[in-house]
This record gives C-alpha cells, structure tokens and sequence, in this order.
C-alpha cells in the first residue's frame, strides 16, 4: 500500500519533533520566511504556503502558466491528503512496517538531496586542479594507434588461384579491401563487404579470425597483401588496408570532462565526511540474534520492493 499523505504528515513530526541537535550545524534546514504562511488549517495542523508552492512546482511548468483554479484543486488535494494522514495517525497506521520504511527512506532521500545542495555551494576545482590530474592520468587520455585490414579465406584445394588473387588485390583502391573477389572467400562474415574487418588496437583479436592472420595483416606495408598463410586446411590472404598513428587527446578536449569528474570526486568526498559525522554522532547496534533467517518473519509479498510511495 502507497499512502503519500500519511508518510507527508509523519515526516513533518518527525523532523519537527527530535530533540537532538545536527551533528553538523552548518547544514541545519532553515525554511524561507514566507513559506511559514499558514494557507489552510486541519484540526490542529497547518498547511503552509512553502507546502503549497512545493506541489505547485509540479503541477505546472512555470509560475506564469498557474491559473487561481489550479492552486484551488492543488490545495484541496493537500486538504483531503492531510485528513487521510490524521485518521491514519488515528489508527496506529504510522506503526506499519512499509510506512516506517518508506518514511525513513524518504526522510533521508530528501535530505541527501538538501546535504548536496549545500556541498556544491563548497565545491571549487581550478584550472590548476585540472591540469594537475591531466599531467597525472596522461595515459588515460592517450588514443592508440588503430589499423584496418581485409581478409580473404579459401581451402588448400584453391591454392592455385592464391597468386592471381593477390595480385588483383594489390590493384585495388585501399578501401575497397579485397572488393568483387571476396564473393569467392569462405570467410562468410565479411564476404559481402570486401573482406573488411573492423578496426583493431595494437593487442586486439577478433572472433572468427585466426590471431597468426590478423598479426601478419598490422606487420604489412599500407596496400600490400601478405603471402598466403596456412591455418589447417585454410589458406588466408590478409591485406593492411587503413590506419590511424596514436594521439594524445589535448586538455583543451577534456577540460570538461575532468572538472565534472573532479566534481562529482570532491562532492562524494565531502558526503562521506558528513556520513561519517552522523555515525560518530549516532551510536549504531545492531541485535545479530534478531535477524537470523529463522527470526526474520516472512509477510506475503508486497507488490513491488520497498520503496517511495507513488500515487
């Protein structure tokens, strides 16, 4: 069961109601002034006007595309919302095991969320951090040098032809790989396409393709095909048909990516300094002979996994 309303009203008590301090109060939530507005009162609880801008928010895509009747309909939602939450409280329903979960799953999901927001008001990296990890992971940026080759197999039985074949080949544009004479290869992946494989690093390999053939094919000058090579009862031809020398890719083309990355590095950092905080500040014990398997109850299955209620 998914009840939004419930899990609302709870975690405004709950976040209201403790009395232990912030183990960081840097971090402390402070509401804007005029969202403490009282728009609408049930019983003794308020909903205020931060509430009702919040569910505006998603209602619509601007402020200026919110007409008054949506903000009446918005507001009686919460209305209705807010009176299941109170007869649920009634009921002892906030005693529940998927609330509870649910509750607490939420609680912390929004409140990483407001950690976060805060961390990346802190979060700098300059233009020397940048360079600095550039310099240090140059190898991550190198682009290696690329070679491509086309193919040609027949059995021993065809070896006779080998020699004119070749020779054909060494006549044809590079791009064209072994051309109209590879409908005649048994290599029945590339036949069609010229007997062209697809490029290959220093140290690849390619299913299909013995390593002896593609080895003999880098080794070759740009055009040239090679002498025949006997794998078994096949015969292969390999010709060297493109290739692209290795480069350093510049910092000026990843400048980017490395402040992203060095960002997102700094902002988990900081997270788990604060994580780590929260555990200093909130002793943890956990009762080991209360969750063994034979302990643990086993409920029908819900839906789905635990997690955010959805409406």
């Amino acid at each position: 069961m998914k009840y939004i309303s419930v899990l609302l009203s709870v975690l405004v008590m709950a976040a209201c109601g403790s009395d232990k301090d912030s183990p960081l109060d840097e971090y402390t939530f402070v509401p804007e002034v005029e969202g403490k507005d009282v728009v609408a009162k049930v019983g003794d609880s308020e909903i205020t006007k931060g509430e009702l801008s919040h569910q505006l928010s998603y209602y619509s895509t601007g402020p200026m595309n919110i007409q008054q009747k949506d903000v009446d309909i918005i507001l009686a939602k919460m209305i209705d919302d807010e009176l299941l939450a109170k007869r649920a409280m009634e009921i002892g329903f906030s005693r529940s095991p998927e609330f509870l979960v649910n509750q607490r799953k939420l609680l912390a999901f929004e409140y990483r969320r407001f950690i976060e927001a805060e961390i990346n008001k802190k979060v700098r990296v300059t233009d020397a951090d940048i360079e600095a990890y550039y310099e240090g992971h140059k190898l991550n940026f190198e682009k290696p040098a690329m070679y491509r080759m086309a193919i040609f197999k027949t059995s021993t039985s065809g070896k006779t032809q080998i020699k004119h074949l070749k020779e054909q080949a060494e006549k044809l544009e590079l791009e064209k790989g072994f051309g109209a004479l590879s409908r005649s290869s048994d290599h029945m992946s590339t036949r069609s396409r010229g007997g062209k494989l697809a490029w290959l690093g220093e140290n690849s390999s390619m299913a299909g393709v013995p390593d002896d053939v593609i080895v003999a094919g880098k080794r070759l000058k740009l055009g040239n095909v090679s002498e025949e090579i006997l794998i078994g009862d096949d015969i292969y031809l390999a010709r060297l048909i493109a290739t692209k020398p290795g480069a350093v890719v510049s910092l000026s083309q990843v400048k980017t990516d490395i402040r992203e990355k060095l960002l997102a590095k700094s902002r988990q950092e900081y997270l788990q300094m604060y994580l780590e905080d929260a555990k200093s500040a909130y002793p943890v014990n956990i009762v080991k002979t209360k969750i063994q398997k034979n302990n643990v109850s086993q409920p029908e299955a819900p839906a789905g996994p635990p997690g955010f209620p959805v409406q």
